[in-house]
C-alpha cells in the first residue's frame, strides 16, 4: 500500500473496534456512578394517606435495621400538603436537609450523619391521595458520602429546606408506608410527638445518578481520569494509522 493512510472514519466499524469502545464507554459510566446500587432497607412502599408534614415541621421514622449496610442513598414519597396541588413538585423548594440518628430508648438520639441535598425533582408516581387529588412522587438524593452503619434501630429525619429552621410557606407531606412509628416536630427542632405509622423511604447502597439526584457530581478527579482515556484512544488511533502498517491489536484498524 506504499504507506498510504487508508481514508475513512476515525472510529472503524470492526467488531474489536466496537468491543474495545464499549468497554471504554462503560468504564466511564461505572466511574461516573451511574450503577443504580441495591435497596438494602425498605419501610414499605407508600400508602395514599397523608403522613408526616416535612415543610412547617421536621419529621422522622423509626426503623430497625437486621444487619449491617452501606448507605449511599435516600429514596422517599411526597404529597403536597398545603396548598394542595396535584403535583408535589409545585410546593417543592428542591432542596433538603436529611439527618440519621440513633435510638435513645423511643427518642431520637445521637446523631450518626446529616446533610443538605439541592437541585432535587420529585417524580410522579401515578398514585393519588384520595379526595384532595393531590398526586404522589417520588425523590431521590444521595449523601456527600457513603455512611457505614451497624445492626440497630434508627431514626431518619427529613424536612424541607438547608436546615431545620427553614419554611419557604409551602408545606410537603411524606407518605405513610403503614405501620410503624413517626415523630413531627416544630421548626428548628428535633421531632418529638408521636404519629403511629411509619413513613416511606428506601435506602440503597450506590448513589443515584441522572434526574432526581441532587449530589450525583462526579469528582474532578473522576472526570479527568475518563477525559484522558478517551483522548488517548483516539491519540493511539491516529499514530498508527499514520505508520502505514497494518495492525488488529487491540481492535486498532490501520494500513
Amino acid at each position: 500500500m506504499g504507506g498510504r493512510m487508508r481514508p475513512g472514519p476515525l472510529i472503524s466499524t470492526g467488531s474489536e473496534d466496537i468491543l474495545l469502545l464499549t468497554r471504554l464507554l462503560w468504564t466511564a459510566l461505572v466511574g461516573l456512578g451511574m450503577a443504580q446500587g441495591a435497596v438494602v432497607f425498605s419501610s414499605g412502599g407508600p400508602t395514599t394517606d397523608l403522613a408526616v408534614t416535612i415543610g412547617e415541621s421536621t419529621a422522622g421514622t423509626l426503623f430497625t435495621l437486621p444487619n449491617a449496610v452501606t448507605v449511599a442513598g435516600v429514596r422517599f414519597w411526597m404529597a403536597a400538603y398545603s396548598p394542595l396541588t396535584a403535583d408535589p413538585q409545585a410546593n417543592f423548594s428542591g432542596e433538603l436537609y436529611f439527618a440519621l440518628h440513633l435510638n435513645a430508648l423511643g427518642d431520637v438520639g445521637a446523631m450518626v450523619t446529616d446533610a443538605v441535598a439541592t437541585g432535587l425533582t420529585s417524580t410522579p408516581t401515578g398514585l393519588v391521595v384520595p379526595g384532595d387529588n393531590t398526586g404522589i412522587g417520588v425523590v431521590e438524593f444521595n449523601l456527600p458520602a457513603s455512611v457505614n452503619l451497624t445492626a440497630g434501630v434508627y431514626w431518619l429525619i427529613l424536612h424541607e429546606g438547608t436546615s431545620l429552621a427553614g419554611f419557604d410557606g409551602t408545606d410537603l407531606a411524606w407518605q405513610s408506608a403503614g405501620p410503624g412509628f413517626s415523630k413531627q416536630g416544630a421548626l428548628g427542632a428535633l421531632p418529638t410527638s408521636a404519629t403511629p405509622r411509619a413513613a416511606a423511604f428506601e435506602l440503597v447502597d450506590t448513589a443515584f445518578a441522572g434526574s432526581g439526584s441532587g449530589t450525583a457530581t462526579p469528582e474532578p478527579g473522576t472526570l479527568g481520569m475518563i477525559g484522558i482515556g478517551m483522548m488517548a484512544f483516539f491519540v493511539r488511533r491516529m499514530r498508527m494509522r499514520r505508520t502505514g502498517c497494518r495492525s488488529n491489536v487491540n481492535g486498532f484498524l490501520t494500513e
